[in-house]
């Protein structure tokens, strides 16, 4: 008698887990999301504690998702959205934040992000959020969609203006002013090279470049403020 093959049973690839990068300086906040997030949703978890760190990962890991603090140490999260799309332009971004407000919710809407969840909301909100921007939606906590609206309403003065940092604002300020650099970096406790470095890239983002056109632009969108002077 012919002897009968046996079927092998079927085994389809096993599917890639999504990685997720994890950026936020508080490293017990850091641990205890990195913990929840890999064994509730069984991703990859990379963590980076400031921009430097989570651009390095970027490059390293390429996340499908990372998670982005706004109140980072040096440029804040809408800054680091910004370069990480330079890095990786597929990556989804989700903010995870308790800095709320008009001006905030303006940069979350220009940088092109996925996602905004407060940190006061529970770990199971985090969650699903995750979930559906993963899957190619958005998800916006409601207090954040009204701020949006109320940006969308009003623009304010010139959206270039929410490209900056709070060290960049001061600078644009104390430039207009006829401040040297030398001047800028006593005032603001800065090296005369960082405060170079701050006056290069505040012009590139605002598209200025001398600083007669600088003091145009501060004078037209009321800017001064006598008491930086």
């Amino acid at each position: 008698m012919k002897p009968h093959a046996t079927a092998l049973p079927h085994t389809s690839p096993q599917k890639r887990r999504a990685t997720l990068l994890l950026v936020e300086d508080h490293q017990s906040v850091r641990d205890l999301l990195q913990e929840n997030i890999r064994d509730r949703l069984g991703l990859r978890v990379v963590v980076a504690g400031d921009v430097d760190e989570a651009l390095t990962s970027a490059e390293r890991h390429h996340p499908d998702l990372a998670i982005v603090d706004i109140g980072l140490p040096g440029p804040n999260g809408i800054e680091l959205v910004r370069r990480l799309r330079r890095v990786d332009p597929s990556v989804r971004i989700l903010i995870y934040s308790s800095m709320q407000n008009v001006q905030v919710a303006r940069g979350v809407m220009q940088a092109g992000t996925q996602g905004f969840v407060e940190k006061s909301e529970p770990l199971s909100v985090l969650r699903q959020a995750i979930t559906a921007v993963l899957a190619g939606k958005i998800w916006f906590s409601p207090g954040f969609n009204a701020l949006m609206r109320e940006a969308l309403v009003n623009p304010g003065p010139d959206p270039h203006l929410s490209h900056l940092t709070p060290r960049e604002r001061e600078v644009l300020l104390l430039v207009a002013q006829s401040h040297s650099s030398k001047e800028v970096a006593t005032k603001l406790g800065i090296s005369v090279k960082t405060a170079e470095n701050h006056r290069t890239n505040l012009m590139r983002k605002l598209g200025i470049h001398d600083t007669a056109a600088l003091v145009r632009f501060t004078y037209r969108h009321n800017l001064l403020d006598p008491r930086l002077g």
